[in-house]
C-alpha cells in the first residue's frame, strides 16, 4: 500500500473517506489536509486497526480490537450496543455489549431507562458521526439524575462513534470513557474506523443482516475498488471513460446492494465480502 514519503502519510482506504462529505469536516479540502497531516506510525495504525476489524468474528477478537484503540487514544472503560428498527423507525430490540463498564453503572442506566434520555445516545441517533461528549452536553444539556449518577461512576467525558446500515435497519453506538482532555484528532480517527468497527461488532454478535447483499456488476466494482483507493467522482469517470452522473448512479446501486450508509461504509463493507483488495 502506498505512503507518502516525509511525515505526511496516505492509506488508499483512508482516502475513501475523502470522496465524500465527511460528518466531521464539513469541506472535502480540510479533510484532505487531516489526512495529509497524519504521521506514519497513526496511518499504519490505523489501517492495522481496520484490518483487525475486518477480521474480527467473536466477542474475544472485539474485546481486543476495541482494546487496541488505546494505540491511537487513550480510554478507561468502553461499551458498545446494537439497535434495531422496525419499518415504523421505532427501536424494537437493543443489546448492550460490556467491554469495560461497572456493571453497576449498566444495571442502573437499564433499570432507569436511562437510554431514552442519555444526551450521548440521543445525539448519535441523529447523525452517527463521531462526536466528544462534552460536545454533546453544551447543544442536548445534562439532564439529572443521569448526569450527577453517572459521574459518581468516573463517567464524564468520552467519545462515541458507530454507524448505521439503512437498508438492514441496524445501528450500533460505541462509547469510550475518558479521565483526561480528548485527543487532537480523535475525531478523525474514529470517523475513519466507525464503519469497520460497526461491521465487526454485527459479526463478532452474530447480527445477521435483513437483507441479503445483490451482486455487483462488474462496473460498480470498478468503482467501488477505486472509492476505495481514494478517488473522487471526476477521477472515477476519467480514468473509467464515463460521466461523472453515470459514476454517481452506479455509487449509488452499491450503496443501496450493499446495505451500506455512505461511501465509506460501503468500502467497508465490500472489503468485509471479498468484494474487493487493497492494492
Amino acid at each position: 500500500m502506498p505512503l507518502s514519503n516525509g511525515n505526511g502519510c496516505r492509506g488508499s482506504l483512508l482516502y475513501a473517506n475523502v470522496c465524500e462529505k465527511s460528518p466531521v469536516h464539513s469541506d472535502r479540502k480540510g479533510l484532505i489536509e487531516i489526512m495529509e497531516r497524519l504521521t506514519r506510525r497513526e496511518a499504519v495504525t490505523l489501517l492495522e486497526r481496520i484490518e483487525a476489524a475486518r477480521r474480527c468474528s467473536g466477542m474475544e477478537e472485539l474485546d481486543l480490537l476495541i482494546g487496541s484503540l488505546d494505540g491511537l487514544l487513550s480510554f478507561d472503560m468502553a461499551v458498545c450496543g446494537i439497535a434495531r428498527f422496525g419499518e415504523s423507525g421505532d427501536i424494537y430490540s437493543r443489546r448492550i455489549v460490556n467491554i469495560s463498564y461497572p456493571e453497576e453503572w449498566l444495571s442502573l442506566y437499564a433499570d432507569h431507562g436511562f437510554a431514552a434520555v442519555d444526551p450521548v445516545v440521543r445525539a448519535h441517533m441523529a447523525d452517527f458521526s463521531p462526536k466528544i461528549w462534552n460536545d454533546i452536553y453544551q447543544r442536548w444539556g445534562r439532564p439529572q439524575p443521569f448526569v450527577s449518577l453517572a459521574d459518581d461512576f468516573g463517567i464524564r467525558e468520552g467519545y462515541s462513534f458507530g454507524a448505521l446500515s439503512p437498508t438492514e435497519r441496524t445501528a450500533t453506538i460505541f462509547s469510550l470513557s475518558i479521565n483526561k482532555k480528548p485527543a487532537a484528532r480523535a475525531l478523525q480517527f474514529l470517523d475513519i474506523l466507525a464503519p469497520h468497527f460497526h461491521e465487526a461488532l454485527l459479526r463478532a454478535t452474530q447480527h445477521p443482516p435483513t437483507t441479503i447483499a445483490k451482486a455487483l456488476t462488474q462496473r460498480e466494482v470498478e468503482v467501488i475498488r477505486w472509492l476505495a483507493n481514494g478517488k473522487n467522482i471526476w477521477e472515477i469517470s476519467v480514468i473509467l471513460g464515463i460521466s461523472e452522473r453515470t459514476v454517481k448512479f452506479h455509487t449509488a446501486a452499491i450503496l443501496q446492494k450493499l446495505g451500506a450508509s455512505n461511501r465509506t461504509h460501503a468500502v467497508a463493507k465490500a472489503l468485509s465480502k471479498g468484494l474487493i483488495t487493497l492494492d
